[in-house]
């Protein structure tokens, strides 16, 4: 998946990534920083825990974890405060960007593509809504989920199409469709 969104920037067909997950793999496989909506943080920085603002260089969560469990003590943040993983928790604000961004890209959207997700967490899952209502909308994920479900074989459906089945397969799949080999494993 990452590779394919990798290539569609390449190609200059991507507009923006709006992704859930915390893992930083869509800058691992090579996506710019800036077409990357990180909506929950990321595990791949860590801030402050009193003052996020403050910025922490140089550690991910995953670097703190391992020396917490041998017996390192935890590093802190400059002003002394113990430092947590750039991730949002529960009941906290999206970042600034998600709102600075999230109007724009998808008022000028010409196709959304939508892959692995049960479109349960809002505000994100409110994201497919607000695309132009000629906008084609391509699911990749193993269920239908939202606007999908009951899509299939529904006549009034002009716009949303599911690609059912794994993530990775329909990623290669509509890369292969693009003449863009990718082996994504």
């Amino acid at each position: 998946v990452h590779a394919l969104l990798a290539r569609m920037e390449q190609e200059g067909l991507l507009l923006r990534v709006y992704t859930q997950n915390i893992d930083g793999l869509e800058h691992a496989a090579g996506v710019s920083a800036g077409r990357v909506i990180e909506c929950h943080g990321t595990t791949t920085r860590v801030v402050c825990a009193t003052n996020p603002q403050h910025a922490v260089q140089g550690l991910t969560a995953t670097a703190v974890a391992n020396q917490v469990l041998q017996g390192q003590a935890a590093p802190r943040c400059p002003c002394g405060s113990l430092i947590r993983p750039d991730i949002v928790f529960f009941g906290e604000p999206l970042p600034a960007e998600f709102h600075r961004h999230s109007g724009e890209d998808l008022a000028s959207c010409d196709l959304l593509l939508v892959i692995g997700t049960a479109l349960s967490v809002y505000p994100v899952a409110g994201l497919v809504a607000r695309v132009p209502a000629l906008t084609p909308r391509l699911l990749i994920n193993r269920e239908a989920v939202g606007p999908w479900r009951g899509a299939k074989g529904n006549p009034e459906n002009y716009r949303d199409v599911h690609f059912d089945g794994d993530c990775d397969a329909g990623a290669e799949q509509l890369a292969n469709e693009l003449s863009w080999p990718l082996r994504i494993s």
